[in-house]
Parts: C-alpha cells; structure tokens; sequence
C-alpha cells in the first residue's frame, strides 16, 4: 500500500500495525510483497505486531494458516 516505508527498519520501530487493504487479496503474497517484507523484518527482530482484518488475514496465511472465504453474512 501508499503508507508502507520502501524498506522496514526494525530496529527503528517498537511495533508493527498491519492493517491491510481491502483491495488486496492476502492470500497474493506477489500483491502485498511489501507488507511481506515489513512483516518478515518484524518477526525476525522480534518486533511485535498488531494485526487487524485484512492484515491479520496476511499474518495468518504468512504463518501457515487457512485463509478462506466464509460466505456471505446477513
């Protein structure tokens, strides 16, 4: 996304905020190959993260879990 840095120094932050874009399919790591970086840099440094809809969708497939769609909610 636009308000992601080019390259996520961790050592100059105390925590990530991954929230994702509604556009995006987080399961595309091609399409969010940036927040990717950010997250890697994150969890190699131990930096925690915060990850909420979209983005915890991405942190979750990132880490080997079940992305899918559940249907609609009415």
């Amino acid at each position: 996304g636009n308000g992601i840095p080019y390259r996520f120094d961790a050592a100059d932050h105390c925590g990530l905020m991954l929230l994702g874009d509604s556009n995006a399919e987080p399961t595309d790591l091609h399409e969010c190959r940036r927040e990717v970086e950010c997250v890697h840099a994150a969890m190699n440094n131990s930096v925690p993260i915060l990850a909420v809809c979209h983005g915890f969708q991405l942190l979750a497939h990132m880490s080997g879990g079940l992305v899918s769609h559940f249907g609609t909610l009415t």
